[in-house]
């Protein structure tokens, strides 16, 4: 199970490297166009916030599972009654992820017919990242509690053994 939520961790590293290049890129075509060329190319901002969009929610999602989210610890981290605030903050997150999955999907389907301006793209893959971070936030949300469950048995087994 770990080695597959690695793989996800990495696919999801270089999808979110794959996507900031292209806002990079796009953004610098775009200036270049603008203020050199002066002829108008369609998409480019398009482009660019779809990119961002996904990135930052692919990223967003990268975050809860690596634990580099914003958090404040009240007591010091030797604490064990750090598992309180900590045990809220992860029943917060995992309520957020069904809240992104839930209503993103419904959103993703009610703009499935709606398209944007330049490319003709449907609004749906602009807005299918908020639920697909829903869902990554609960399978993340799931490995951690594993890997808890997993170390909470290992800790009393080596209480009892010691």
């Amino acid at each position: 199970m770990k080695t597959f939520f690695n793989y996800l961790d990495k696919i999801l590293t270089y999808l979110c490297i794959l996507f900031l290049v292209i806002i990079i890129l796009f953004t610098i075509a775009r200036v270049v166009d603008r203020y050199l060329i002066r002829l108008p190319v369609r998409g480019f901002q398009e482009i660019t916030i779809l990119a961002f969009t996904w990135g930052i929610f692919l990223g967003s999602a990268l975050a809860v599972r690596r634990k580099s989210h914003f958090k404040i610890n009240i007591w010091p981290d030797e604490s064990s009654i750090n598992i309180i605030p900590d045990t809220i903050s992860k029943v917060i997150i995992l309520v957020l992820g069904f809240i992104f999955l839930i209503q993103g999907y419904d959103m993703a389907v009610s703009s499935l017919t709606r398209f944007s301006r330049e490319l003709g793209l449907s609004r749906a893959i602009f807005i299918a990242p908020i639920p697909i971070m829903g869902a990554l936030i609960i399978l993340f949300f799931i490995e951690d509690m594993a890997d808890n469950i997993k170390n909470y048995i290992s800790n009393r087994n080596n209480e009892v053994q010691g």
